[in-house]
């Protein structure tokens, strides 16, 4: 009895340490570019925990930080200075700095919606550099997407810390209720003018595409944490291979389905509703490894009915980027980020599958091993769920 105390103890001393570890929040900065006859609206879709480097380091104070990440029930958007958009985007046009007329913000209670308007030059290309990843380093690559007022897409582009730049070829100004035509590129300097080579035009070229959708979505999976807990979790209990491809296959194909149907907007949960129930999903299932260790076949529903809740989280990730509001621009991108979300789950799996069966010729892990990882599980669901439903 003694023994066991002890284990339990030390799984919560474990779990406790590991409670700063924050579940993925996927792209965390995403960006929309809104191009119109006078003005052009950029507005960033920033993640609380981005927000909350931005803010201090432009001076906020924590009075101010309060007031914008708890607005959630306000639908007024709080006014920011002008100058604050400097510490979103850097704006150019030929060289010449685009100075904001107005910065709002409004926050949901996931993100923080950070709205800057520039007056519109009436041609040349428009140098948008993503200043955040000065400051916030941990940022993850986000999109930025462009349309004009009719919502035409003009075209997207990845950023990252490596490659922070884009340019808009900005559209003629409409005579005839017509739009111009335009492109918007990668670039590596805020003031390069275009090279003739468009990296991404309206529905972008199968290869950029793929790559770059199966590379965000192995990072989405590997920095994933709580769909990483929630695998471990259901795998903890399976003692045969036979057992790990079923919980793996039903847990594939539950969130591939709401993926797909998400992400083409089929159907839309948002995600301060989705977010807490991914945490409470982790939850029942340590607690089902405590109260029922033995009874595998729980894990296949579980494995798939939970799974379908993860698949939202997945699509609300890859939906950020703003893409394939028609459909067929998202065939792509969906089968490639669902490809790299698999090839990571794979990953994960070849390495802890050995490792657990490995451990079980370990007398005091297979007597006691399965009850404390679910004890810090449970933990790890229970600080996720308060974080996302109070916090």
């Amino acid at each position: 009895m003694q023994r066991i105390i002890r284990l339990f103890a030390s799984s919560l001393l474990l779990g406790a340490a590991v409670l700063n570890v924050e579940a993925h929040e996927p792209f965390d900065c995403s960006s929309r570019v809104t191009v119109k006859q006078d003005e052009i609206h950029v507005e960033v879709m920033m993640g609380l925990d981005g927000v909350r480097v931005i803010l201090p380091a432009a001076g906020f104070s924590p009075e101010q930080i309060k007031n914008i990440v708890l607005m959630r029930h306000s639908r007024d958007a709080i006014d920011l200075p002008a100058a604050f958009s400097a510490r979103l985007f850097e704006v150019n046009v030929g060289g010449k700095e685009l100075a904001a007329k107005v910065v709002k913000a409004h926050c949901d209670g996931m993100e923080v919606v950070f709205a800057s308007i520039y007056p519109r030059p009436a041609e040349g290309v428009l140098n948008l550099r993503a200043a955040y990843f000065d400051v916030a380093k941990d940022m993850s690559s986000g999109s930025l997407v462009a349309h004009d007022e009719l919502r035409n897409q003009l075209g997207w582009a990845l950023l990252s810390p490596a490659s922070p730049s884009a340019q808009i070829k900005l559209p003629a100004l409409r005579t005839n209720g017509n739009a111009g035509s335009n492109s918007i590129t990668n670039a590596t300097s805020p003031s390069a003018e275009p090279e003739g080579k468009i990296i991404q035009q309206g529905t972008p070229t199968l290869r950029n595409s793929f790559a770059q959708f199966f590379k965000l979505g192995v990072e989405h999976i590997l920095t994933g944490f709580d769909h990483l807990v929630f695998l471990v979790a259901l795998l903890i209990g399976a003692r045969k291979p036979m057992a790990v491809l079923c919980i793996v296959t039903c847990f594939t194909l539950a969130h591939s389905l709401t993926l797909a149907l998400a992400a083409l907007n089929m159907v839309t949960i948002p995600a301060r509703i989705i977010e807490p129930l991914i945490a409470a999903s982790i939850i029942a299932v340590g607690i089902e490894n405590l109260v029922r260790p033995n009874a595998l076949s729980d894990r296949y529903w579980l494995a798939g009915g939970f799974g379908l809740l993860h698949g939202f989280g997945f699509a609300d990730a890859l939906r950020q980027t703003g893409l394939g509001r028609e459909g067929g621009a998202m065939a792509v991108p969906l089968l490639s980020f669902n490809v790299g979300v698999e090839v990571g789950q794979l990953a994960v799996v070849a390495v802890f599958v050995p490792l657990l069966l490995g451990l079980r010729h370990v007398s005091v892990f297979e007597r006691h091993g399965s009850r404390a990882v679910s004890c810090i599980v449970i933990l790890l669901g229970g600080f996720w769920f308060i974080q996302r439903l109070v916090f």
